[in-house]
């Protein structure tokens, strides 16, 4: 946030929730989720898909 890291954890396989801290006040928020690790659907003959993924994002919920 504001150009720091506000979260870094280590998420093992599965469906995970990240809690993150964020001051009231009418502002926006940027969200920026890093993987070492990605696969290409393409490659593993799943679909065409070309694209590098890593995380499928169910939500973002802003909980004030």
């Amino acid at each position: 946030m504001d150009g720091r890291v506000a979260v870094r954890q280590s998420l093992e396989f599965g469906k995970f929730r990240i809690l993150i801290p964020v001051e009231p006040g009418p502002r926006l928020v940027d969200v920026e989720l890093r993987s070492p690790k990605f696969f290409v659907p393409r490659r593993r003959g799943l679909n065409e898909d070309r694209r590098k993924l890593c995380y499928l994002l169910d939500s973002i919920e802003w909980i004030p």
